[in-house]
């Protein structure tokens, strides 16, 4: 399983080309084989790759498989971590019922498996879903509650990654306050994290946004497409390029702003997003 552990190292450094190409390699000899773990332990890389490159239905379909091969190995580890990705690959295209249901299971791997950190990760996945759903309340109590498991256990990455959402549902509630983005933008750049460093750009740029600073909130829009744009993330960046069509639009820049919603809605259309549903009210 060498090739599927250089696939995960590519995949945490966000170079998911060569992650991919590590996977496919592991899958071509493991398939060949009886172990059925092992194919999954090489599907969820997969699975994983796709969601982050926006494949959303290769993603879901290695994912599912993954989780399946996990189950029948009662590998409550793999089956949490797959289920949970599975789970976003449906947030991501709308099916809010379906992403429960999934991280239900996954929540229920974790428990058996007595894996905090799992079930933290969860919850923060489910308080996703909840806002998307416009449930900010129950987002943000799910949130927290993450949150502190987190620091309990001093995972210093993930307690950025879900500072990060936290802030981004208080900036919807109206009670966001500067210095948790600023502190998770510190930590995804020490851990040279650029996905998560470009998460937090877009939260600071919707901040200042909410705020009425176009100018602020421009700038950072600006620095997370840039930061994005070697990784091959189209989802993240469409995101961007939509809250930058709302900067230039209060900024008067009508036309650029109709372009960059152009622009966006063609990735949304193109992934099946469930922002392509969101766009026929703009």
């Amino acid at each position: 399983m060498l090739l599927a552990g250089l696939g995960q190292l590519r995949y945490s450094q966000d170079r998911y080309g060569e992650a991919l190409t590590y996977f496919e390699q592991a899958r071509a000899l493991v398939e060949k084989t009886d172990d059925l773990r092992g194919l999954a332990v090489v599907l969820a890389g997969t699975g994983s790759v796709h969601r982050e490159q926006g494949r959303f239905a290769a993603a879901r379909a290695a994912l599912s498989r993954a989780a399946e091969g996990f189950r029948t190995a009662r590998d409550d580890a793999g089956l949490g971590y797959a289920s949970r990705l599975a789970a976003s690959v449906d947030l991501e295209q709308g099916r809010h019922e379906q992403a429960l249901t999934t991280l239900g299971e996954a929540h229920s791997a974790y428990r058996r498996l007595g894996s905090r950190r799992g079930v933290a990760l969860t919850l923060r996945t489910t308080g996703l879903v909840h806002r998307a759903l416009g449930d900010h309340p129950t987002a943000e109590r799910l949130f927290e509650q993450a949150l502190g498991m987190l620091q309990d256990l001093g995972d210093e990455l993930m307690i950025a990654y879900t500072r990060q959402a936290l802030s981004k549902t208080r900036i919807r509630l109206g009670t966001a306050t500067l210095p948790p983005l600023l502190d998770a933008l510190a930590v995804c750049r020490a851990h040279h994290d650029t996905l998560g460093e470009g998460m937090v750009l877009r939260t600071l740029g919707e901040f200042h946004i909410a705020a009425g600073r176009p100018e602020q909130a421009a700038g950072l829009l600006l620095d997370a497409l840039r930061v994005w744009e070697p990784l091959g993330v189209p989802l993240f960046r469409a995101r961007a390029m939509r809250d930058l069509a709302d900067v230039r639009e209060a900024e008067g820049a009508y036309a650029e702003a109709a372009a960059l919603r152009a622009d966006a809605l063609a990735v949304f259309t193109e992934l099946e997003a469930r922002e392509q549903a969101e766009s026929l009210v703009w």
